[in-house]
């Protein structure tokens, strides 16, 4: 399974807030949520978002929906979701947003919706030979999960899921599980 990170960036102020030249009983709801990483491994498809609400701030399957937006396809770096019955490109540098329940319209990204609270930082476990950053799709990781069982696969995706829902680097937690799995099969 690869999982890649972007560092998503947001338009403008992406959190409920009062429309300019309003007067204080009109409020204008904004809604907004980017793409900060896909993956892919044997049995499906992922996408990984933030936004300015906890609703956005999740891991969507193939076919499962944000903000009522369906998920159609997962590339490296982008995703292809039905909104409003057109299908549209989402890539790690925009955002999808709405006002008011309106229609989502597709926008830039200026920052981040969840700062982030560690350094990129590339580690390379005992026994893994090149030098990359360790994601869900790395070769290693990839033949590790096909020998999971699916609970096990489901709570790695989760658990990386939440590092970055949190700002956290999903690094340290596929090295600390590349490495038990490793022992674990060493003991065998």
């Amino acid at each position: 399974m690869l999982l890649a990170s972007g560092s998503a960036t947001c338009a403008q102020n992406h959190d409920n807030s009062h429309s300019r030249g309003s007067t204080s009983s009109q409020q204008s709801k904004v809604e907004a949520f980017a793409l900060v990483g896909t993956g892919s491994y044997a049995k499906g498809a992922l996408a990984i978002f933030d936004g300015n609400d906890l609703e956005f701030k999740t891991m969507v399957h193939l076919g499962e929906q944000i903000g009522g937006c369906t998920l159609v396809s997962v590339k490296f770096d982008s995703v292809r979701l039905q909104v409003d019955g057109d299908e549209v490109e989402l890539t790690m540098d925009k955002q999808l947003r709405r006002e008011n329940q309106g229609s989502w319209q597709v926008a830039e990204l200026r920052e981040p919706f969840t700062k982030r609270e560690y350094p990129v930082v590339e580690e390379k476990p005992a026994g893994v030979t090149r030098s990359t950053t360790l994601t869900l799709e790395s070769p290693e990781v990839v033949a590790m999960m096909s020998k999971m069982s699916d609970k096990e696969v489901y709570s790695l995706k989760k658990d990386v899921a939440d590092e970055i829902r949190h700002g956290k680097d999903p690094t340290r937690e596929i090295t600390k599980r590349l490495e038990r799995y490793k022992q674990a099969s060493q003991g065998r």
